[in-house]
């Protein structure tokens, strides 16, 4: 602006030394001749000057505005590259330190859970090791020595608790078959928890095939008959519904891993 104010004010002095100029030269041109110029002309010589000098400093105006428009917007678009890229880097930043914590979350949680699995795992199993007791002292059972490739026939299990191999809908219990009956439930029961808590994602299921795989599979297997037949004859379709699930599953893919191995 100030480079702009002095171009004005040396345009205009310099259009009056060149108006001066004219003035001396008029008069030294009159003392020879007898043309007079009239003072209008200069005065339009003048006008014309400053008009020159202010279209000038119009044009330098509009240059120097144009080059500070120029220069503020280059600025502002560093300015704003700059804050793009911190605000990538930031972000970039957030998300390590969330995947580190997610990771860290998951690891910690991954790690209560098998713990957690462990301690249930253990603590119930002490409750139905007399149940297991029950059933593995009947000698047609035999639970403890039972092959799970060999499950227990409907009329076994019905000559057990019930004294006769063919019963009505609603038939009799007897004593001792009462207390096997109710044993052979509780241990079902105990599974059922546990393949309940694997398919809510409770417990940490790795750790419960580890711990548990032989005994689950086995006791639903030798027990299927009579869980079908509780399911169709006693009006009880989910009854170990979990524990199937589970067993099932399990097989599946123990049957496609021996399948992939085959292929090697």
């Amino acid at each position: 602006m100030k480079n702009i104010l002095f171009i004005v004010f040396g345009g205009i002095i310099g259009g009056m030394l060149i108006i001066n100029f004219f003035i001396e030269w008029d008069m030294n041109l009159n003392a020879v001749s007898t043309v007079i110029i009239k003072p209008e002309v200069y005065l339009q010589i003048l006008q014309t000057i400053i008009s020159l000098v202010a279209l000038i400093g119009l044009f330098i105006a509009y240059k120097q505005m144009t080059k500070a428009s120029e220069a503020s917007q280059k600025q502002l678009s560093q300015e704003r590259e700059l804050s793009s890229k911190q605000y990538d880097q930031n972000v970039e930043l957030l998300k390590k330190e969330l995947t580190a914590n997610y990771r860290d979350l998951i690891r910690n949680h991954k790690l209560s859970q098998r713990q957690f699995t462990m301690q249930e795992l253990f603590d119930k199993r002490d409750l139905i090791m007399p149940y297991i007791t029950i059933i593995n002292k009947n000698k047609k059972l035999s639970y403890m020595e039972r092959d799970k490739s060999n499950p227990y026939s409907i009329k076994l299990i019905h000559k057990i608790i019930c004294g006769k191999a063919n019963h009505n809908k609603n038939p009799s219990i007897t004593k001792e078959g009462k207390v096997i009956k109710q044993a052979i439930f509780k241990v079902l029961n105990y599974y059922e928890y546990i393949a309940a808590g694997i398919n809510a994602k409770v417990f940490d299921e790795e750790m419960v095939k580890r711990l548990t795989i032989t005994a689950m599979v086995k006791t639903y297997t030798v027990f299927g008959p009579y869980i079908n037949h509780l399911r169709t004859k006693h009006n009880k379709e989910n009854l170990f519904i979990e524990l199937e699930f589970v067993v099932k599953s399990w097989k599946k893919k123990k049957k496609i891993k021996k399948e992939r191995e085959s292929f090697k």
